[in-house]
C-alpha cells in the first residue's frame, strides 16, 4: 500500500493528522498535501476543504470535553457534524442508510405496480369508455398505500432521531453548569 493510501485509511479510521505526521516523521503540512493529491475534484477545486480554526486554551479544552462526551472519533469528526447541524444537513446513521436503501427499492417496485395498474385502467377506459378497476387492482393500491404510510412513518422516525442527535450535540456545545470553561457559541 502506498503512503497516500495509508494516510487516507488512517484518517478514515479516526487518527488525527498530528498523530499520523508524528508516526511517519513528517510535518502535518506533508500529510495535508498527501491528502489533497488526487482528491476528488469538483470543477477546478477539491471536493473537500481544510479549515483552520484558532481557539483559546479554554475553548480547546471545552471542545475536547465536548468531543469526549459526544462519542465521535476526533475533533474533526465532531466539527464536521456540528457544521452539518448548523447547515441543517443531518447525516443518517448506518442503520438509517440501510433503511433508506430498502425503502428506495420498495418504492421503486411500488411505482412499477402503479404503472401497470394505470396501464390496465387506461386500456379498460379505451375499451368501454370508463376505467373499471378489478378488485385485485384495488387491493394492490390499498396495499401500496399501507406500504407508503409505513415508509413515511420510518422516515419521520429517522428525522426525529436526527433532531434528538442534533439537540444532544448542540447541548454538548453549551457551557458546563459549573461555569468552568465551557465552550461558548
Amino acid at each position: 500500500m502506498n503512503r497516500q493510501t495509508d494516510i487516507r485509511n488512517r484518517v478514515e479510521d479516526g487518527e488525527t493528522v498530528a498523530q499520523i505526521a508524528k508516526s511517519l516523521g513528517v510535518s502535518r503540512s506533508t500529510i495535508y498535501r498527501e491528502l489533497g493529491r488526487d482528491a476528488p475534484r469538483k470543477g477546478g477545486r477539491a471536493a473537500h476543504a481544510v479549515v483552520n480554526l484558532r481557539l483559546t486554551d479554554a475553548e480547546l479544552a471545552g471542545l475536547d470535553r465536548a468531543v469526549d462526551r459526544s462519542g465521535v472519533k476526533n475533533r474533526s469528526a465532531f466539527l464536521r457534524r456540528l457544521a452539518r447541524i448548523a447547515a441543517d444537513m443531518p447525516v443518517p446513521t448506518p442503520e438509517e442508510e440501510a433503511f433508506l436503501a430498502r425503502i428506495e427499492t420498495h418504492l421503486v417496485a411500488l411505482s412499477g405496480n402503479f404503472n401497470q395498474i394505470a396501464r390496465e385502467l387506461s386500456a379498460s377506459r379505451r375499451k368501454i369508455g370508463e376505467p373499471q378497476p378489478h378488485q385485485s387492482q384495488i387491493d394492490a393500491m390499498n396495499e401500496a398505500r399501507i406500504e407508503a404510510v409505513k415508509a413515511l412513518a420510518g422516515v419521520r422516525q429517522m428525522m426525529e432521531n436526527a433532531q434528538v442527535r442534533n439537540a444532544r450535540l448542540v447541548s454538548l456545545m453549551q457551557p458546563e453548569q459549573s461555569g468552568a470553561g465551557g465552550v461558548d457559541g
